[in-house]
Parts: C-alpha cells; structure tokens; sequence
C-alpha cells in the first residue's frame, strides 16, 4: 500500500512539473513574440501611395545601430513608379537625383535607363551617450528628397528638373534594440522626414540589470565569508583563495555576458563592475594577511 502510495505521488509530482515547465515555456515564447513586435518598426511617410501614382518608392531597412560610433546605417532600395518607370520597372524613364541627410551619401544619382541599385547611407545619432549602458537612449532622423531632369525635346532646349514624389516604408528590426519610427511635421508628398527613437529592448536591459544585481550578490558572499574567518576565528580554508582569485577573473566574464555591452567605463561599470572587483580584491588580501598572521592552533 505504501509503495503504491509513493508511485502515485512520483507520478503526481512527474506531471506537476511537465506542466509547470510547459508554461514556463509558454511565457517564454509570449514574451518572445512580445519582445520581437516591439523592436520591429513600420512605417510609411511621403507620398500617398494611392494618390501619386507616378511616385518613387524607398523602402528602407534599417541594418545595424552602432551606439559606440554614433551611426545607424539604413540600405535604402528605389522602385519607380507610373510614367516614372521603365518598361522592366527597374529603371527611370528620367535622370534621378535623391538626396539624404547621411554624411557618407548625401546625393545619390541614377541615369535615364540605369538600374536603381540599393545604397547602404549613415544616419547619425545624437541626444544620447553610449556610456549610460544599459539605459542609453539614441535619436537620429532620415530625410529624404527626389528630382528628376527631363531631357530636353530639341536641341537647343534646357532640360526640365522638378521635385518627384516619394513614398519611404521604413522597417527596423535590429537584435538587442527597440526602434521606434514616426514622420515629422516637415513631412511632405515630395519628403520624407523621419525621426526614430533607439533605445535597448526589453531582454538586453533584463539581462544587464541582471549582471549588475549578480556581481553584486557573488560580492556580498565574498565579504560575508571574509568577515566570519576574520572575527569569529573559524577555520581558514586554503580553497577560499583560490575562490576568490577566480572571483575576479569571472566578474570579467560575467560583465562582457551583457549583450551589446560597450567598452569599460559605462555606467554599468561604475554602479557594480569595478566597486566589486575593487571589495572582493580586498577581501582576498585580507584573507592572505589573516593566514599569514594567524597563529595555527
């Protein structure tokens, strides 16, 4: 009776934990759809697509965000549209002049009949330091604005520029950011003004507020432990400095975990990482000072 007792509460508890283990599962891939939602970012501004038929569609993806160097780089692929586009619709029927705000390319320029290949530009981001990691929030802005030059009928003729219509679908989705897109005031059919918000996703600053509390725990173990060899006279265990001095060691592994993590000197440096380097390296002098003081018994 008892050992049919204790199977049924094994296979009681067996199930309890699959359970459990489903759901936290479940949360998991919940807060991963969440999460993945969050740092994609859609946006359309410029020209009314339905409106201007004879328009020039930028779709631009966002393709990685460097907080570091301050720039945030954006492939930028053209579509022209209408009278605008060619019979294989991968050229202009007119020269094209597009230009940005990105310092590495601020025209870019297509000849009548050319393919529009896709161009990799900088966006500069300001209003932000990289060193209050995990916190640091970034602001950047993509402006783009079009022309096409008409060739001239006879001979003798100047050809015709006039602004084209432009129509920029953003799409952002870089791991370990959130992006957030919107068009500006000064937007207009024929520019697009866009302002994007970077800031750290939801699991990066998780993940470094959690470095940061276990540097400091790992810490606070080290100084208990030094505090009770040294005042209550309890035994001194050689392996405590061999703990310690791999304390140190693993504190640099466990600060370089954050993802996304700048080089020393950020904010997550000064708040745990060199304050506890700092307590445990003393703590292991102690420790030796004591060995080397204390008389055995």
């Amino acid at each position: 009776m008892e050992a049919k007792t204790s199977r049924t509460k094994s296979i009681v508890s067996v199930i309890i934990g699959v359970i459990v283990v489903a759901a936290l599962i479940f949360l998991g891939l919940t807060f991963y759809n969440q999460e993945g939602e969050s740092r994609q970012a859609w946006l359309t501004a410029g020209a009314d697509q339905a409106s201007a038929a004879d328009r020039l569609d930028v779709n631009a993806a966002v393709q990685t965000i460097d907080p570091v160097k301050g720039e945030l780089v954006v492939r930028l692929a053209f579509s022209p549209k209408g009278a605008l586009a060619s019979a294989d619709g991968r050229s202009a029927t007119q020269d094209l002049s597009i230009e940005t705000n990105s310092p590495t390319k601020p025209e870019i320029k297509f000849k009548k009949g050319q393919p529009l290949s896709s161009v990799d530009v900088v966006v500069e981001l300001y209003g932000g330091l990289y060193t209050d990691y995990p916190f640091d929030q970034h602001q950047g802005i993509l402006q783009v604005y079009a022309t096409a030059t008409t060739p001239p009928a006879t001979e003798g003729e100047k050809p015709q520029e006039g602004e084209v219509p432009v129509s920029v679908e953003l799409f952002g989705f870089v791991h370990g950011f959130s992006i957030h897109g919107s068009a500006t005031s000064d937007t207009t059919p024929t520019y697009a003004d866009i302002s994007l918000d970077i800031a750290r996703s939801t699991s990066t600053l998780v993940w470094a507020v959690f470095v940061m509390v276990l540097l400091w725990l790992m810490t606070l173990a080290v100084v208990g432990v030094t505090y009770y060899v040294v005042t209550s006279q309890r035994k001194l265990e050689f392996g405590s400095f061999a703990w310690m001095g791999a304390m140190l060691f693993a504190f640099v592994s466990f600060r370089s975990a954050a993802p996304g993590v700048p080089p020393l000197g950020s904010l997550i440096d000064f708040v745990s990482f060199f304050l506890a380097e700092f307590i445990v390296a003393v703590c292991l002098i102690i420790m030796v000072s004591v060995y080397l003081v204390r008389q055995p018994k």
